[in-house]
């Protein structure tokens, strides 16, 4: 056979001629069986001898110590992004860390946020056109952080990816950084105007003093201190 192509796809990949064959020969009557690989069932004593040759198989070629179970698990690699957090964080109060290296990097952040994959690279995208975040290619890349934790101020991300603070639809900040209204010719007679300028400064000197180091350690499953000032 002359056409057969190879395939170094990262899921399914090209397999030894001779084992398709072999396949290929058993498929519509495994010996000794009398049905089809594709008609027993997966509770019988063939498939139940596959999965034991499989488990042996794979201890001898991985070195699996006897004290170590080799599990064989349903769905596919995304299927990990639960099951491998599931598994290694069980009983523990911690967190996890993710390292986001490429497509599939972010496709297990946005399982563990139930997140759309597409919002999560759009916010991605935001932080890294404001500089708060760096992008790096190669076996030790993925996105890091642009400055450290503490020069991180949650105004600047919030400027990111909501865009200026206003705390009604009708208040805006002009050019020149002067409150406005929408429904006024220039706010002035707006009667509530005195009351959000004051929620708006409240807001924004709050995110100023606010960083992201210190949400990340009030975050953390250790006790902490939470100071609030005025």
């Amino acid at each position: 056979m002359t056409d057969r192509v190879v395939n170094f796809a990262p899921g399914p990949g090209t397999l030894p001629l001779p084992v398709l064959e072999h396949a290929r020969d058993e498929l519509l009557a495994i010996p000794g069986v009398g049905a089809s690989p594709l008609e027993v069932s997966h509770r019988g004593a063939w498939f139940t001898g596959v999965i034991r040759e499989a488990e042996a198989n794979l201890r001898e070629l991985l070195g699996v110590p006897d004290g170590h179970h080799v599990v064989f698990c349903q769905g596919g690699a995304t299927m990990q992004f639960s099951m491998v957090a599931l598994g290694l964080l069980r009983g523990r109060r911690r967190a996890a860390d993710y390292v986001v290296t490429g497509s599939w990097g972010s496709k297990a952040v946005a399982e563990a946020e139930n997140l759309p994959r597409a919002y999560l690279e759009r916010i991605a995208a935001l932080l890294k056109k404001h500089d708060l975040i760096k992008a790096t290619r190669g076996a030790h890349g993925g996105y890091l952080l642009a400055r450290s934790p503490e020069d991180i101020t949650m105004d600047a991300v919030v400027l990111a990816l909501e865009g200026a603070i206003a705390p009604m639809d009708c208040f805006f900040d002009d050019r020149d950084g002067r409150v406005q209204c929408s429904h006024t010719a220039d706010g002035e007679h707006c009667a509530t105007k005195l009351l959000w300028t004051r929620v708006q400064m409240g807001v924004i000197k709050s995110l100023q003093r606010t960083t992201l180091a210190e949400l990340v350690e009030f975050a953390s499953p250790q006790e902490t201190h939470l100071e609030i000032h005025g």
